[in-house]
C-alpha cells in the first residue's frame, strides 16, 4: 500500500509538537505521535561481598533535598563463589533504610544505561556496609545458599540469580520509589561467613 501525505501551513508561534521525520522520495515528511523517551536509568553493581551477620550487602540512598525520585526497576544477586566452599543458607532482608554515611565497605559508582544521560547526582550507592545505617521496614526476604557454583544439573538454587525481584508491577500498580532522604538495602540476617555475593540494583531518576 502506497503512503501519502497532506502538506500543512508553515510553523507558527504556538506549542511545539514532537515529531519524527522520514524521507519519502524527494520529500522529508513529519510523523506526529506520542513518544516516551524514558527516564535516565542506571545500574549499581557491587564488588564481591563476603557474608557477615547484619552486613548491608547493598545500599542505595536518594539523598535529602535532591528534588528527584529514585525508581527501583529491579534487584538481583549473583553467587560468585566458584571455588569449593562448605556453604550455608542465610536469610537476607530487603528493607527500607536510612543513613547518609554508611561505613565498613566501599562506595559503588553506578553506570548509566545510556552514556548520553545526565551525570548521576544526589544518590549514594554502597556495598558491604557494617555501620552507619538505620533499619526500616522489611520489603522482602530471601533465603540464599552460599555453596559454590558447580556444573551439576541439579544446582538450581545458585541459578536463581537470573530472576530479578522488586520489578515494577503491571498497571495500575507502581514501582518502589525512594523519595528524598529515603534508602533501600539488602541486609544479611544470618551468621554464615563463607562464599561471596554480588548485588545489582537497576534504578531510574525522575525529577519532581
Amino acid at each position: 500500500m502506497a503512503r501519502s501525505f497532506t502538506q500543512v501551513p508553515p510553523d507558527s508561534t504556538g506549542d511545539k509538537l514532537a515529531m519524527q521525520t522520514y524521507v519519502q522520495g524527494a520529500d522529508t515528511v513529519h510523523a506526529q505521535g506520542i513518544y516516551t523517551p524514558g527516564m535516565p536509568t542506571y545500574r549499581m553493581v557491587t564488588a564481591d561481598i563476603t557474608p557477615a551477620n547484619s552486613k548491608y550487602h547493598a545500599y542505595l540512598l536518594n539523598q535529602a533535598a535532591t528534588g528527584q525520585s529514585v525508581i527501583i526497576l529491579g534487584m538481583q544477586y549473583v553467587n560468585t563463589a566458584v571455588t569449593a566452599v562448605t556453604g550455608v543458607v542465610n536469610r537476607f532482608d530487603i528493607r527500607r533504610a536510612t543513613g547518609a554515611s554508611p561505613a565498613g565497605g566501599a562506595s559503588v559508582t553506578p553506570i548509566a544505561a545510556n552514556s548520553a544521560d545526565p551525570a548521576l547526582s544526589g544518590v549514594t550507592a554502597y556495598g558491604g556496609a557494617t555501620s552507619g545505617l538505620v533499619d526500616g521496614s522489611i520489603v522482602q526476604s530471601l533465603v540464599i545458599s552460599s555453596e559454590e557454583n558447580t556444573a551439576a544439573v541439579g544446582n538450581f538454587d545458585r541459578f536463581t540469580h537470573g530472576f530479578p525481584f522488586l520489578t515494577p508491577p503491571d498497571a495500575p500498580g507502581r514501582a518502589m520509589v525512594l523519595r528524598p532522604g529515603e534508602g533501600i538495602g539488602v541486609k544479611q540476617n544470618g551468621a554464615g561467613t563463607v562464599g561471596t555475593f554480588q548485588w545489582i540494583i537497576d534504578f531510574a531518576i525522575e525529577l519532581d
